[in-house]
Protein backbone atom coordinates (compact mmCIF):
# COMPACT_ATOMS: atom_id res chain seq x y z
CA UNK A 1 0.00 0.00 0.00
CA UNK A 2 1.47 3.36 -0.95
CA UNK A 3 2.44 5.77 1.82
CA UNK A 4 -0.11 8.37 0.81
CA UNK A 5 -3.19 6.04 1.20
CA UNK A 6 -3.37 6.30 5.02
CA UNK A 7 -3.14 10.08 4.70
CA UNK A 8 -5.91 10.06 2.08
CA UNK A 9 -8.12 7.85 4.25
CA UNK A 10 -7.48 10.11 7.20
CA UNK A 11 -8.30 13.25 5.18
CA UNK A 12 -11.43 11.65 3.65
CA UNK A 13 -12.61 10.54 7.10
CA UNK A 14 -12.07 14.03 8.45
CA UNK A 15 -13.95 15.58 5.52
CA UNK A 16 -16.80 13.06 5.87
CA UNK A 17 -16.99 13.89 9.57
CA UNK A 18 -17.24 17.60 8.80
CA UNK A 19 -19.96 17.00 6.16
CA UNK A 20 -21.99 14.77 8.50
CA UNK A 21 -21.59 17.28 11.30
CA UNK A 22 -22.66 20.17 9.04
CA UNK A 23 -25.70 18.23 7.85
CA UNK A 24 -26.64 17.45 11.45
CA UNK A 25 -26.32 21.11 12.46
CA UNK A 26 -28.33 22.22 9.40
CA UNK A 27 -31.08 19.72 10.20
CA UNK A 28 -31.14 20.79 13.85
CA UNK A 29 -31.28 24.47 12.85
CA UNK A 30 -34.11 23.78 10.41
CA UNK A 31 -36.12 21.94 13.07
CA UNK A 32 -35.47 24.75 15.55
CA UNK A 33 -36.64 27.42 13.06
CA UNK A 34 -39.79 25.37 12.37
CA UNK A 35 -40.43 24.99 16.10
CA UNK A 36 -39.95 28.73 16.70
CA UNK A 37 -42.33 29.54 13.83
CA UNK A 38 -44.98 27.18 15.20
CA UNK A 39 -44.51 28.70 18.65
CA UNK A 40 -45.03 32.20 17.21
CA UNK A 41 -48.13 31.00 15.34
CA UNK A 42 -49.68 29.68 18.54
CA UNK A 43 -48.64 32.50 20.86
CA UNK A 44 -49.21 35.46 18.56
CA UNK A 45 -52.03 34.37 16.25
CA UNK A 46 -53.92 31.17 16.98
CA UNK A 47 -53.96 31.49 20.79
CA UNK A 48 -55.48 34.99 20.82
CA UNK A 49 -57.78 34.18 17.89
CA UNK A 50 -59.14 31.05 19.55
CA UNK A 51 -59.58 32.93 22.83
CA UNK A 52 -61.64 35.65 21.13
CA UNK A 53 -63.63 33.07 19.17
CA UNK A 54 -64.46 31.07 22.30
CA UNK A 55 -65.55 34.23 24.11
CA UNK A 56 -67.86 35.22 21.25
CA UNK A 57 -69.22 31.69 20.86
CA UNK A 58 -69.91 31.32 24.61
CA UNK A 59 -71.84 34.60 24.67
CA UNK A 60 -73.80 33.53 21.58
CA UNK A 61 -74.69 30.19 23.15
CA UNK A 62 -75.85 31.87 26.38
CA UNK A 63 -77.85 34.41 24.33
CA UNK A 64 -79.60 31.65 22.38
CA UNK A 65 -80.30 29.58 25.51
CA UNK A 66 -81.72 32.55 27.43
CA UNK A 67 -83.76 33.75 24.42
CA UNK A 68 -85.23 30.29 23.85
CA UNK A 69 -86.09 29.92 27.53
CA UNK A 70 -87.66 33.40 27.60
CA UNK A 71 -89.72 32.65 24.49
CA UNK A 72 -90.92 29.40 26.03
CA UNK A 73 -91.73 31.12 29.33
CA UNK A 74 -93.67 33.87 27.53
CA UNK A 75 -95.66 31.29 25.55
CA UNK A 76 -96.44 29.45 28.78
CA UNK A 77 -97.65 32.68 30.39
CA UNK A 78 -99.87 33.47 27.40
CA UNK A 79 -101.19 29.95 26.87
CA UNK A 80 -104.94 29.73 27.20
CA UNK A 81 -105.36 33.37 28.26
CA UNK A 82 -108.27 35.43 27.07
CA UNK A 83 -107.60 38.95 25.72
CA UNK A 84 -108.69 40.34 29.08
CA UNK A 85 -106.29 38.05 30.95
CA UNK A 86 -103.50 39.01 28.53
CA UNK A 87 -103.92 42.56 29.77
CA UNK A 88 -102.65 41.41 33.17
CA UNK A 89 -99.36 40.35 31.54
CA UNK A 90 -98.52 43.86 30.38
CA UNK A 91 -96.38 44.33 33.51
CA UNK A 92 -94.31 41.25 32.62
CA UNK A 93 -93.72 42.18 28.97
CA UNK A 94 -91.06 44.88 29.64
CA UNK A 95 -88.88 42.35 31.49
CA UNK A 96 -88.93 40.09 28.45
CA UNK A 97 -88.22 43.06 26.17
CA UNK A 98 -85.21 43.92 28.37
CA UNK A 99 -83.66 40.60 27.36
CA UNK A 100 -83.80 41.62 23.70
CA UNK A 101 -82.41 45.04 24.53
CA UNK A 102 -79.57 43.49 26.54
CA UNK A 103 -78.71 41.09 23.70
CA UNK A 104 -78.56 43.96 21.22
CA UNK A 105 -76.43 46.10 23.53
CA UNK A 106 -74.09 43.20 24.25
CA UNK A 107 -73.66 42.60 20.53
CA UNK A 108 -72.65 46.21 19.96
CA UNK A 109 -70.65 46.64 23.20
CA UNK A 110 -68.84 43.27 23.55
CA UNK A 111 -69.29 40.87 20.67
CA UNK A 112 -68.72 43.12 17.66
CA UNK A 113 -65.52 44.62 19.17
CA UNK A 114 -64.24 41.06 19.69
CA UNK A 115 -64.86 40.31 16.03
CA UNK A 116 -63.05 43.53 15.11
CA UNK A 117 -60.11 42.41 17.27
CA UNK A 118 -60.09 39.15 15.31
CA UNK A 119 -59.87 41.11 12.06
CA UNK A 120 -57.03 43.24 13.42
CA UNK A 121 -55.23 40.11 14.54
CA UNK A 122 -55.64 38.60 11.07
CA UNK A 123 -54.26 41.72 9.38
CA UNK A 124 -51.33 42.16 11.75
CA UNK A 125 -50.34 38.49 11.93
CA UNK A 126 -51.28 37.39 8.39
CA UNK A 127 -47.92 35.69 7.75
CA UNK A 128 -48.51 33.44 10.76
CA UNK A 129 -51.90 32.20 9.53
CA UNK A 130 -52.06 28.92 7.65
CA UNK A 131 -53.69 29.00 4.23
CA UNK A 132 -56.67 27.01 5.54
CA UNK A 133 -57.26 29.73 8.15
CA UNK A 134 -56.76 32.59 5.70
CA UNK A 135 -59.67 31.27 3.63
CA UNK A 136 -62.04 32.26 6.46
CA UNK A 137 -60.91 35.90 6.52
CA UNK A 138 -63.40 36.97 3.85
CA UNK A 139 -66.35 35.57 5.82
CA UNK A 140 -65.19 37.34 8.97
CA UNK A 141 -64.84 40.66 7.10
CA UNK A 142 -68.27 40.22 5.54
CA UNK A 143 -69.90 39.37 8.88
CA UNK A 144 -68.38 42.38 10.66
CA UNK A 145 -69.02 44.75 7.76
CA UNK A 146 -72.73 43.94 7.64
CA UNK A 147 -72.98 44.64 11.38
CA UNK A 148 -70.97 47.86 10.97
CA UNK A 149 -73.44 48.99 8.31
CA UNK A 150 -76.38 47.96 10.48
CA UNK A 151 -75.21 50.03 13.43
CA UNK A 152 -74.30 53.08 11.34
CA UNK A 153 -77.60 53.03 9.43
CA UNK A 154 -79.97 50.13 10.15
CA UNK A 155 -80.41 47.80 7.20
CA UNK A 156 -83.77 47.74 5.44
CA UNK A 157 -86.06 44.94 6.61
CA UNK A 158 -85.20 41.58 5.05
CA UNK A 159 -81.81 42.64 3.68
CA UNK A 160 -79.88 40.74 6.35
CA UNK A 161 -81.70 37.53 5.38
CA UNK A 162 -81.04 38.11 1.67
CA UNK A 163 -77.35 38.48 2.47
CA UNK A 164 -77.49 35.19 4.44
CA UNK A 165 -75.93 37.10 7.32
CA UNK A 166 -75.40 34.96 10.38
CA UNK A 167 -72.78 33.45 12.65
CA UNK A 168 -73.16 30.14 10.85
CA UNK A 169 -70.72 31.32 8.18
CA UNK A 170 -68.08 31.69 10.92
CA UNK A 171 -68.51 28.28 12.55
CA UNK A 172 -65.66 26.70 10.53
CA UNK A 173 -63.36 29.41 11.86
Amino acid sequence: MPDWVPSLISAASGLAGVVVGALGVALRDRKERRYLFLKRQVEEFYGPLVGLRHDVRAKAEVRVRVSNAAESAWRDLCKGKTPEQMESLKNDKPRFEQLIKYNNEQLERDVLPSYRQMLTLFREKWPLAMESTRSHYFYLVEYVEVWNRHFSAPLPPGLSEKLHHGEESLHPL
